[in-house]
């Protein structure tokens, strides 16, 4: 067999978010190279046809390890049934002599895991014994060894473009006394958006001048976010922009942020966190998943504990007040992202990890 006979399953249609940036990523870098192939995970929304499209996509995963021993697999999984999927592909690259390389990024996994019997976890410890784990910071590796023992488990770094996502020209103005807090993300209870309507009614009677912004598609009801802001009467403080299509338009909302906010329950590592630091933009974040890495222990911001609306409302109260901290800040989330999440970064970690020349 040839040097570097790899397949990548991936997401091969445009989309949003850390897993569609990488699988782009690897698609200008490989297509066309001999001995490296594509198979297309797009998950369908219709779930029929979603199902039927996982059916066909294994068999050819099947197809191809029979006639290509040896070689090489990533792909990406997720929990609940993007898991259980790869657990058969981990029986299905053992039984042909295929290398499986599985990056994990779900943030919600271990809770998922946990649900799990005792048995259900001893047998999976062990099909997943030659898979190569592909974690996305040092604590989620931490806590993938402990899962999976007998797994080898590798960091690959996440990206983000450094060149595209940057901080406005002219710095903000320090005697600019309106700040604009900034949420992207889904508009759902987990994401900790009813933490941080708490939290803004709890600003309401210390200070004045500030702004949250909420980003992102719904989830949810919109009409039970739209109810509470109503029974909080903080309709002057809230802007419920939601579903944002443009590339350009997000950038424009970042660069017209003064602070960026992500009070998530449970978390992977947050593509979105990754662009606010590239911006410029000091944050705000739970101490969940990968977003305390990704902050550098609170370096380029605030940690605080999920589910608590009154630490979240003294960390954005610090935020409002200080001009200082938030330049300070936001120059240090800045270096952090041309440093260590830049494009070439993440490349370089997935071609390490397959050992690509």
């Amino acid at each position: 067999m040839k040097k570097n006979n790899i397949l990548f399953v991936v997401p091969c249609q445009p989309g949003i978010g850390g897993v569609a940036t990488i699988s782009s990523l690897l698609l200008e870098e490989y297509t066309d190279i001999p001995n490296i192939r594509f198979f297309d995970a797009t998950k369908i929304s219709c779930r029929w046809k979603n199902v039927l499209s996982r059916f066909l996509l294994m068999l050819k995963v099947v197809k191809y390890c029979i006639y290509n021993h040896n070689s090489k697999i990533l792909t990406f999984c997720g929990a609940d049934a993007s898991f259980w999927e790869k657990v058969v592909w981990a029986l299905i690259s053992r039984l042909f002599g295929v290398h499986l390389y599985v990056i994990m990024v779900a943030g919600d996994f271990p809770v998922f895991y946990s649900r799990l019997s005792s048995k259900v976890k001893f047998i999976i410890k062990r099909v997943l014994k030659n898979v190569i784990i592909g974690a996305q910071s040092k604590s989620w590796s931490e806590f993938f060894c402990s899962v999976f023992p007998y797994s080898e488990v590798r960091v690959v770094s996440a990206g983000v473009d450094t060149k595209f996502f940057i901080p406005t020209r002219e710095t903000k103005s320090k005697n600019n006394t309106y700040v604009t807090i900034l949420y992207v993300g889904w508009i759902i209870a987990y994401k900790g958006i009813y933490d941080i309507l708490s939290a803004v009614k709890i600003l309401q009677s210390k200070v004045n001048g500030f702004v949250v912004e909420l980003v992102g598609p719904f989830y949810e009801d919109v009409e039970k976010v739209r109810n509470v802001i109503d029974d909080f009467g903080i309709h002057e403080n809230v802007i419920l922009y939601g579903p944002i299509q443009s590339r350009e338009l997000l950038r424009d909302k970042y660069q017209a942020a003064e602070v960026f906010i992500l009070p998530s329950h449970f978390e992977g590592f947050p593509c979105v966190l990754l662009e606010a630091l590239s911006s410029g933009l000091p944050c705000i974040g739970t101490k969940v998943g990968g977003i305390p890495d990704i902050l550098d222990d609170g370096k380029c911001g605030i940690l605080v504990a999920k589910q608590s609306p009154e630490e979240l409302a003294d960390a954005m109260l610090k935020m409002i007040k200080d001009v200082e901290l938030r330049i300070r800040i936001g120059e240090q989330s800045r270096e952090r992202a041309v440093r260590n999440y830049s494009l070439q970064t993440s490349m370089a970690s997935y071609k390490n990890l397959l050992g690509i020349d």
